[in-house]
């Protein structure tokens, strides 16, 4: 009778550990995520000025950065829109000069709490 006390004993502990370990984890997985998508940011961010400059306008959508402009390639590789969890970014002209690129984050879907969003930029062409 003891035995098994102390082993579900010995069980909930190692289970109260894992899961803890799992929370600090995932919170871990979360900064490196995040951190990755704000670099990523900078990588959109230029291609948005470079875009504006071009054509003396915003992009109507993030999808315009990776089409052909003027016979030459896209500003950027299809695969520089998504986010760390595979999540297309979001554009959106905030007016004003002002533009705001949104990921979803881990839960993959957009206008959560764990959203990543970049501060108003202002294109390069305008400030």
């Amino acid at each position: 009778s003891v035995f098994i006390i102390t082993f579900v004993g010995y069980r909930s502990i190692i289970m109260i550990q894992e899961s803890h370990i799992d929370a600090a984890l995932k919170e871990q997985i979360f900064i490196i995520g995040e951190k990755l998508t704000i670099r990523r940011f900078v990588i959109v961010e230029g291609a948005v000025s470079t875009y504006e400059i071009r054509t003396g306008k915003y992009p109507s959508s993030i999808d315009d950065l990776a089409k052909e402009m003027d016979g030459q390639k896209g500003l950027l590789d299809a695969s520089a829109l998504t986010d760390k969890w595979g999540t297309k970014y979001s554009f959106k002209n905030e007016g004003g000069g002002y533009f705001e690129i949104r990921s979803a984050g881990p839960d993959t879907a957009m206008n959560t709490a764990d959203d990543i969003f970049n501060s108003k930029c202002k294109a390069a062409a305008r400030q």
